[in-house]
């Protein structure tokens, strides 16, 4: 590999422009259905992940998690809208949905193809539960 420019290694606008993944049923059985999900460190998740950490040990704490996953989803094929309503009926009804969102916010490598993670050394991102999906798919 020759020389790299600064440009090499940008990845803000991917981050904000979001990506799309496929989402399976808990089951596992493929779906058609999928999600677009905003980069940990898009200005949004910032803004969001800081609204977190403000909430910390207050009664608030468990809905600025739900908050922050939810926030997460840019856009989605559900029948739904995607109105901040629904998806935080989404990820406060579906513990599969929250888990899968929370590992791809977790994993650059499913935005960039790197193992580039600016929270890999600590697990500060509210996990509120469990689940998967991608457009590599598992949800």
């Amino acid at each position: 590999m020759g020389k790299l420019s600064i440009n090499d290694f940008e990845t803000k606008s991917k981050e904000n422009d979001g990506l799309k993944f496929f989402v399976t049923m808990p089951d596992g059985t493929p779906t058609e259905t999928y999600l677009v999900l905003y980069g940990l460190m898009s200005d949004i998740m910032t803004a969001a992940h800081a609204k977190y950490e403000k909430s910390k040990g207050t009664d608030a704490e468990k809905d600025a998690a739900i908050d922050f996953i939810a926030t997460a989803i840019k856009d989605w094929n559900l029948e739904e809208p995607c109105t901040m309503e629904n998806k935080r009926k989404l990820v406060g009804g579906s513990t599969t949905i929250r888990s899968f969102i929370n590992r791809k916010l977790t994993n650059d490598r499913d935005f960039f193809g790197t193992g580039l993670n600016p929270y890999s050394k600590k697990t500060d991102t509210p996990n509120a539960s469990s689940g998967s999906g991608s457009e590599t798919s598992e949800a």
